[in-house]
């Protein structure tokens, strides 16, 4: 895997596991109803599915970016 996509797998899975922290932390509370987990695991679901519809185009905004930084200032060791 070279630099790109470690940034990208990185930048990715930060999106989605901050998105998932805040359902989980409720499902983990102790007055969570199922009317409450169902609604959060509904926008979850819904979350996914735009994302997944939006990553070709979230990732070409990557790339563009990453390609305008020097690579003398980008850090990759492999």
């Amino acid at each position: 895997m070279d630099c790109l996509e470690n940034a990208l797998m990185a930048k990715i899975w930060n999106i989605i596991l901050v998105r998932f922290n805040s359902p989980n932390k409720a499902f983990q509370g102790v007055k969570v109803d199922l009317i409450k987990a169902i609604d959060l695991t509904d926008s979850l679901e819904s979350f996914l599915k735009s994302f997944r519809d939006r990553l070709t185009q979230i990732t070409e905004v990557w790339i563009r970016r990453y390609k305008r930084i020097k690579p003398e200032t980008v850090s990759c060791k492999t």
